[in-house]
């Protein structure tokens, strides 16, 4: 009885219609979240069937006559036969229909596409100076001096270029050390709204113990910075960090003894709250129950509901929005409210 429905009504809707012979196929949102099965009348299925052919056709076609008296035949065969019979058929539950709901808000926001912009050359600065200051001082006002290139604080960047348009000013940017070269916080030659859009992510930086400070770099200056750190072996008064080195000191997970140095171990550790919002800010999500990333983003975000908007924000413009469902940073939003 079903299948004597569906190829009626698909006969009926196609015989002078050859533009609808071929069925559409199955790629709707509708398809994918509409599959539970339950049982039907048989009627109720024709009646679904006879929505489905009657839509396909043009809001002006109609049916011929001869086609129009089988389509009548079928919907008396189906309510005399099929309203005490039933099958199994396809229909929405109400979690479907939610989730379609979801889904279909998706598909109608407008995907944003940002320009193609020019990248920005950047300029070489005196490494071998650093390295030299680096030698005979600690003090970060001689290692400023020695760095010829302009510099920022983290701080300064987030509140200027990034915070007017995400808000990210209500965490403690200023209570920590994190400087920033110009080859660092520029990317692209060009001016444009969308700063948050271009910024790097933090591959390697310098830490400087005794001024509990962090110098973050981009990928070029780090490889030539690194390259003389290998190639003379002298002690300094910083430290070349990787950013896993970070994560896996702060995720408690012991570091390994292979990991490059550029001085000689030292008991002063990386600030706890310098390392979370490093971490943060390149987009991480995870900090896991018991470690001390984890014990410091509770201290941060406790009873802050801005700081909290904020640091779930960051993720997102970092393209990580898919990692925060579910994740530590999530759950202690929750908690900490």
């Amino acid at each position: 009885m079903v299948e004597l429905s569906y190829q009626g009504l698909y006969f009926c809707t196609t015989n002078q219609r050859s533009d609808l012979v071929e069925l559409e196929e199955k790629s709707s949102l509708q398809d994918y979240y509409t599959e539970k099965r339950r049982l039907q009348s048989v009627n109720a299925i024709h009646e679904s069937f006879t929505h489905y052919f009657m839509d396909r056709m043009p809001s002006t076609a109609q049916l011929s006559s001869e086609m129009q008296v089988l389509c009548d035949g079928l919907d008396s065969f189906a309510k005399r036969f099929g309203m005490d019979v039933e099958t199994l058929g396809s229909r929405n539950e109400e979690e479907a229909e939610k989730q379609l709901e979801k889904e279909a808000e998706k598909e109608l926001l407008r995907e944003c596409q940002l320009p193609v912009l020019t990248a920005r050359t950047e300029s070489d600065w005196s490494y071998d100076a650093l390295l030299d200051v680096a030698t005979r001082s600690s003090a970060w006002s001689d290692i400023c001096a020695a760095i010829s290139t302009r510099i920022k604080p983290l701080s300064s960047v987030v509140k200027t270029s990034v915070a007017s348009a995400l808000k990210l000013s209500a965490l403690p940017w200023t209570a920590v050390k994190i400087f920033c070269t110009a080859n660092y916080t520029q990317t692209v030659a060009e001016k444009t709204e969308s700063f948050q859009e271009y910024l790097r992510f933090t591959d390697a930086c310098l830490y400087f113990p005794l001024s509990k400070t962090l110098l973050l770099l981009s990928e070029r200056e780090a490889d030539a910075i690194l390259t003389l750190l290998l190639r003379d072996k002298e002690k300094r008064s910083f430290q070349f960090v990787h950013l896993s080195d970070i994560r896996r000191v702060q995720h408690a997970i012991p570091l390994s003894t292979s990991s490059i140095a550029a001085s000689s171990a030292t008991s002063d550790a990386l600030p706890a709250l310098t390392a979370f919002l490093m971490l943060l800010f390149n987009g991480d999500t995870c900090f896991p129950a018991g470690s001390t990333a984890a014990a410091t983003m509770h201290s941060v975000l406790q009873g802050n509901v801005s700081a909290q908007l904020a640091a779930l924000q960051i993720p997102v413009f970092r393209g990580n929005g898919h990692m925060v469902t579910m994740s530590n940073l999530e759950d202690a939003c929750l908690e900490c409210k």
